[in-house]
């Protein structure tokens, strides 16, 4: 994966974590929950789709839309049970977004390492090639041809 699409996924991934976290459980005033199983939530949508019902949220960042939808796997489900799973998938996201931007911490780290080598050896083939531009671009022309072909 290159850092750019590794960017957008962290992004991504913080962008639906936020909108998760954002969903809020509401209650009567005296504190019982609603029987409709959508009055109990804020800041989510609950819809049915071939027979499932799903609960969405969506959230825009930076001029972009990000959505998301969990199946309720049953249409009796409780409150708690459907909190369990927007719970569930925080904790989901929130692993994503550690890992992504340590993935993203080591690619930067490498690229650098990666570029003061190829530096060096370009160093050092100019010098042995006595800097004749022919032999320099014969050289790096098989080097980038070598890297293409491991990395």
């Amino acid at each position: 994966m290159k850092i750019e699409e590794m960017k957008r996924a962290l992004e991504e991934y913080q962008a639906l974590l936020e909108a998760w976290e954002n969903v809020k459980v509401v209650t009567k005033k005296d504190g019982r929950e609603y029987k409709n199983l959508k009055r109990n939530f804020k800041n989510c949508d609950f819809f049915k789709k071939n027979g499932l019902q799903y609960i969405s949220v969506s959230i825009r960042k930076n001029t972009r839309l990000y959505s998301e939808e969990l199946i309720i796997f049953n249409r009796h489900d409780n409150t708690a049970k459907v909190y369990s799973l927007i719970t569930t998938r925080i904790k989901s996201l929130e692993k994503s977004v550690k890992a992504c931007e340590h993935a993203i911490k080591v690619i930067e780290n490498k690229t650098i390492d990666i570029d003061e080598l190829a530096e060096d050896i370009m160093n050092d083939i100019k010098e042995k090639c006595e800097h004749n531009p022919i032999v320099i671009s014969l050289y790096k022309f098989e080097l980038m041809k070598k890297l293409k072909e491991k990395y």
